[in-house]
């Protein structure tokens, strides 16, 4: 649509190097764009108001109801500070300690600016919507102690709303790993699940067999910006956490599942497989399985870390209630 009109900026460009290399350890995509990442900063840099926001966004796009969508300014400023954030990492790694201080300058001078405008004390932040509130816990904006008034805000309303959707497109991305990084890993677990509308759940009852671009299923059904759940599923369910090449494994048996199953394929070096199941007296029996070089550091719920090895297979058994 132009560089005019609603030219969001533009996390791709950094969110997919960024995760080829937490999931490969790959640097090469980071080093290839970083020039280019370095003219989109500058492009978005040139566009901040007065106030030093970002005013350049759809916002929270197709959530239940559209004249509730998550503030436009909010979702831009908070965009272009993750850019930042990335950004700063890509120069730390590539030893470009000018860049590293000249982003970082950014970044600060952005926090403040979001802090005045939309920080209200209490776990308020911006307009209290679902999305606004998730965003906020995934940056260092706010202090540990605010995110964690800020987690219960957004907990209390999920639950009011009977873990029934309540965000469009940017809130699917990040709603569900919020939740689950401070705790609230049930309610994450509910909110992906639950059968009535509007939510996944609904969409397998009716007989989805694809994801949806907007939840009463009006317009594409086929579309893939809801899909983020997939990933939920990996990383909290199967507990397979990439960082800068390596993995750990560390899964949540959420109340309401009785069994999962996954696996993970590293290139050039095996497979993570993890499998679990709930047992009648309330016990878990959780498989991890690695084959070829693969190694893991494994945090069972109640047990000490430990570094698996592969090829290895180890049965965990975890008491109910732990």
């Amino acid at each position: 649509w132009g560089y005019n009109w609603y030219s969001t900026p533009c996390m791709t460009l950094f969110w997919v190097p960024y995760q080829v290399w937490q999931f490969t350890g790959r640097e090469d995509l980071i080093r290839r764009y970083y020039d280019n990442m370095t003219l989109h900063l500058d492009y978005c840099r040139q566009k901040l108001h007065d106030d030093g926001l970002n005013y350049d966004s759809i916002g929270d796009w197709c959530p239940v109801e559209h004249f509730r969508m998550a503030g436009k300014v909010f979702i831009a400023t908070f965009g272009h500070y993750v850019m930042l954030m990335f950004m700063i990492e890509f120069a730390k790694l590539l030893g470009k300690q000018d860049d590293v201080e000249f982003f970082t300058a950014q970044k600060n001078d952005m926090r403040e600016a979001f802090r005045k405008k939309y920080y209200h004390g209490g776990g308020v932040v911006g307009d209290d919507a679902w999305t606004t509130l998730a965003y906020a816990l995934r940056t260092d904006i706010f202090t540990e102690e605010e995110g964690k008034l800020i987690a219960a805000n957004l907990v209390e309303k999920v639950r009011a709303n009977d873990h029934k959707v309540d965000y469009g497109n940017i809130g699917s991305k990040i709603v569900h790993h919020s939740l689950s990084l401070y705790g609230y890993v049930d309610d994450a677990y509910k909110l992906l699940t639950q059968p009535e509308y509007p939510g996944f759940g609904y969409w397998v009852m009716i007989g989805a067999t694809t994801l949806w671009e907007t939840w009463s299923g009006l317009w594409s059904r086929n579309h893939i910006m809801h899909g983020d759940l997939v990933a939920w599923f990996f990383m909290y369910l199967g507990g397979l956490r990439p960082k800068n090449g390596e993995f750990s494994i560390q899964p949540y048996f959420a109340q309401g599942l009785n069994d999962f199953k996954c696996h993970h394929e590293i290139p050039g070096k095996g497979m993570i497989r993890v499998e679990w199941e709930r047992q009648e007296n309330g016990d878990v029996k959780c498989l991890v399985a690695l084959t070829g070089t693969v190694a893991c550091p494994c945090i069972m719920p109640g047990m000490e870390e430990e570094l698996l090895q592969g090829p290895v297979e180890k049965v965990y058994t975890i008491p109910a209630g732990v």
